[in-house]
């Protein structure tokens, strides 16, 4: 062993073992500080090339079975599934910077939120390497379904807090103020008139009371119907706004879950208040169709100014949390702008 001054000398050769042992620690570093595990694939990602050893100690799965193709999609969650895969077999495929989230399955059934982040680059004409890393974000995961779950319950409260309280008094002070019109009719018309006015504006302020109760806890999605609320929700927005809003929706499409329900409502409103609010649209269109097997897609369209040209960090409150909606029944969400202006908000999921 040759040493100058002290100090080692080593082999020339040895100098790429040396930078692939301090990236080697390095990704345990990481690994085990902040749960990030990386990967490289070469011209799909059915098969890895590589992966961090360190993966077993997250999924229980050794690093050899995630060279197989089809092990990486077998161990993302039923539910996610659909969505995954057309991910990895479409978009994720092209040249550039991708990021997807998911949950996936250790080998004991334990559910671990991902984001996966990576980079695909061209080395030839038929050929990609792609390389990319795991975050576990479930704690983060879990923190924002909480803060969701206080906005629902939130909602809810405060619809149900307006229907049995402040329509119920607005409703007594309607028929007070309809007994003062009978008794003034006789004696002095005119302030009965007056009388009969207010009766009206409080019947105005009623009606509209009532329909943000409505909007804020939609009883009739407790019961399956999904398609009524989404209806509803449309006669609704044209009523209160005055734009025009209409609704196609195969009737045939019923959907199960009550949380998917939930989700794909709060979407769709979350759409047409954007469309009304920030985008000063005139008209908005809302589609749900069934497309191939058990897929369907909801479209909410509009003709307004469409979604800014603007990074994807600097997304408001709204549409993070329809992209957290959408995450939560692996459903895609497509957030673009139209050919001939306005934005399009597309939902595609999976009803099983």
């Amino acid at each position: 062993m040759a040493f100058q001054n002290g100090v080692q000398i080593l082999p020339a050769n040895q100098d790429a073992l040396i930078e692939e042992e301090a990236w080697a620690q390095l990704r345990k570093f990481y690994a085990r500080s902040i749960h990030v595990v990386s990967w490289r694939a070469r011209g799909s990602r059915e098969g890895l090339e590589f992966i961090d050893p360190v993966v077993e100690s997250w999924f229980g799965m050794p690093e050899d079975d995630w060279r197989h193709p089809g092990f990486w999609e077998g161990r993302v969650h039923p539910d996610d599934r659909p969505a995954f895969a057309e991910f990895h077999r479409g978009e994720a495929l092209e040249a550039g910077l991708h990021s997807r989230r998911y949950r996936m399955l250790t080998n004991e059934g334990e559910r671990i939120w991902i984001e996966e982040v990576s980079c695909v680059r061209p080395v030839s004409a038929d050929e990609k390497l792609i390389c990319g890393m795991f975050i576990d974000v479930s704690r983060e995961q879990e923190l924002t379904e909480e803060v969701v779950r206080i906005s629902n319950f939130e909602r809810e409260r405060l619809g149900q807090d307006l229907h049995d309280d402040f329509c119920q008094n607005l409703a007594g002070i309607a028929c007070l103020s309809r007994m003062l019109e009978k008794r003034l009719s006789k004696d002095s018309p005119g302030n009965a008139e007056h009388a009969a006015e207010i009766t009206n504006q409080i019947n105005e302020a009623l009606g509209r009371v009532r329909s943000l109760s409505h909007s804020l806890s939609p009883l009739q999605l407790e019961d399956g119907d999904l398609l009524s609320c989404l209806e509803k929700l449309v006669r609704e927005c044209e009523k209160r706004s005055g734009i025009t809003c209409k609704a196609t929706l195969d009737d045939s499409i019923r959907v199960e879950s009550s949380e998917t329900r939930l989700h794909l409502y709060r979407l769709c409103q979350e759409a047409i208040q954007n469309a009304v609010r920030h985008g000063n649209a005139t008209r908005v269109n809302v589609k749900l169709a069934r497309e191939e097997g058990k897929r369907c897609r909801l479209v909410i369209k509009d003709n307004g100014r469409g979604f800014p040209d603007r990074p994807v960090s600097s997304d408001g409150l709204g549409i993070r949390l329809m992209k957290h909606r959408c995450r939560q029944f692996g459903a895609s969400l497509n957030l673009r702008n139209a050919d001939r202006g306005g934005a399009v908000v597309e939902c595609t999921f999976t009803n099983l």
